[in-house]
């Protein structure tokens, strides 16, 4: 089987995931929900990469970079958290009430990272951060410049 670059690098993601699993089992530190998404989007990245489905898999890492970004953001500059939702309490809400309370709860999603161990959280947001842009510059389907080039070179 010979995988391009590009794939090989979407699989690691998928190492990553498990590494985040067995880094939380041995360290007991329960992840955030901002987290959980980030191994949701590279398993789906490696499940999609498996399908041949190359523009969903760009498409995801463009969202994971959004989220990294906000996960950022939320550590460095949000001093005020409200934590995670617990599922528990979706059960007793009025259905009139949902809509706006699953609204600001998702503004305020992952606002309790970095608590704890901010230096930790930094670190490995950085190593994701460069992980989906220097895959996204791996993939055929990125090329910096490309669309200039093509422009010029058909007028």
């Amino acid at each position: 089987m010979n995988l391009s670059l590009f794939q090989r690098w979407v699989y690691g993601g998928g190492a990553l995931v498990l590494m985040g699993f067995l880094f939380d089992f041995l360290t007991q530190i329960e992840p955030c929900s901002l987290c959980l998404i980030q191994r949701i989007i590279l398993g789906f990245s490696v499940v999609m990469m498996f399908l041949q489905a190359e523009i969903m898999v760009l498409s995801a890492y463009v969202l994971g970079i959004l989220l990294v970004m906000r996960h950022l953001y939320i550590i460095i500059f949000a001093p005020k958290a409200i934590g995670c939702l617990p599922i528990s309490m979706l059960n007793g809400l009025p259905y009139a009430v949902y809509p706006q309370f699953i609204l600001n709860w998702l503004s305020q999603l992952g606002t309790q990272c970095g608590v704890a161990h901010p230096k930790l959280d930094l670190m490995f947001l950085g190593l994701l951060l460069a992980y989906y842009v220097i895959g996204m510059l791996l993939s055929k389907r990125v090329k910096i410049g490309s669309i200039f080039n093509e422009r010029i070179h058909s007028s």
